[in-house]
């Protein structure tokens, strides 16, 4: 008996980019993103930030991989002159050449607002830090944080429906089982055809296409994502017959180019997935003083280090805090200074009675 080959899943189909006159430019694959499967290319993310005891701070970063990738408005990476950005060719045991920038700042805030204006999109890895200086009389506290907030851009169907928090846990620090990666793959299909079939009750709305109704998508759902997971596909166009078979609706055929702009644009958001959740990050922090508390996993004097994937911050914030105490010598000579000096009063005050 000839084995029958496997059925291919709906959100692995090709789909042609389309332009407005509906024409066909170039082919796209919806392919299943990392946290499912496994591919190579990652891209090697490394931060170096040092705080100084005034509250400047100077910010290293270095990025390999494929010299397109890494510039493609993604990840927080500078690129305008004042970062005097280099690069380096690839070398042995790296994954691609190697960007570089440089830059010191007079405050920390000022370090906030440059990653925040290095995010070119939506599609883009997000950055925030914080900072704060505790002056005290005998030392001054340093608190730096800095968080790499949730890049899941599939927001329409909540992770918990699938992954209970210890399972999201498991998941995110790779010790997932068949059974985890069951429940993602599930969560991501349920997500993509949440993305397309909401894009697809705007259009209806705005179409005014007779029989095409938001109220009878909304009606078919359930039956439109059963018919799209069981029907055998062969290629894009074959999702919006299988909608067209679960609603009854002939009007849809009348929808194909905006339905590929809709799947062009879950595209994209399907390929940001599979590209972030890859990456590998290295960040250390330089503090003023010593360590005192920190989350990191490795401290050394007063630097710790943090090094984690992508998937990490998926569908949570991956914060990191560091805090450091900074002893004034100075403070401590003067006021021992002055202790001496009351005990000699004191001392003289007697021997004169």
């Amino acid at each position: 008996m000839r084995k029958q080959a496997s059925r291919k899943k709906w959100f692995m189909l090709p789909v042609p980019r389309v332009t407005r006159d509906g024409a066909g430019v170039r082919a796209l694959c919806f392919i299943l993103p990392v946290l499912l499967i496994l591919i190579s290319g990652c891209r090697e993310i490394a931060t170096e930030t040092r705080i100084f005891p005034d509250g400047s701070c100077e910010r290293t970063v270095t990025a390999s991989g494929d010299s397109s990738s890494i510039l493609d408005g993604t990840l927080p990476i500078p690129v305008d002159s004042s970062w005097a950005p280099s690069w380096t060719r690839k070398r042995m045991g790296s994954n691609g050449p190697t960007y570089s920038a440089h830059k010191t700042f007079r405050e920390v805030s000022d370090l906030g607002t440059e990653l925040s204006r290095s995010v070119d999109s939506v599609l883009s890895v997000r950055v925030s830090v914080q900072f704060q200086k505790k002056f005290r009389w005998f030392s001054t506290l340093y608190q730096y944080g800095e968080t790499y907030h949730a890049s899941n851009p599939f927001t329409g169907i909540p992770v918990s429906d699938y992954l209970n928090d210890e399972e999201m846990r498991l998941y995110l620090i790779n010790e997932d089982t068949l059974s985890l990666k069951t429940k993602a793959e599930a969560w991501f299909e349920r997500s993509m055809f949440e993305e397309i079939f909401q894009a697809l009750v705007q259009v209806a709305r705005e179409s005014g296409e007779p029989g095409l109704t938001e109220e009878l998508l909304i009606s078919k759902k359930e039956a439109i994502f059963e018919a799209v997971k069981q029907k055998d596909l062969e290629k894009p166009e074959d999702i919006l017959i299988a909608f067209e078979e679960a609603t009854g609706c002939r009007a849809l055929r009348k929808m194909k180019v905006p339905f590929m702009e809709i799947l062009e644009q879950a595209q994209e958001k399907s390929n940001f997935l599979q590209q972030v959740t890859t990456d590998a990050y290295t960040c250390g922090v330089t503090m003023p003083g010593l360590i005192i508390e920190t989350n990191a996993k490795s401290v050394q004097g007063s630097r710790a280090q943090w090094e984690f994937e992508g998937k990490q911050f998926l569908w949570k914030d991956y914060v990191m805090n560091v805090e450091s105490r900074r002893i004034h010598l100075w403070s401590v000579a003067l006021s021992a200074g002055i202790v001496l000096v009351l005990l000699a009063a004191l001392v003289f005050s007697r021997r004169g009675k």
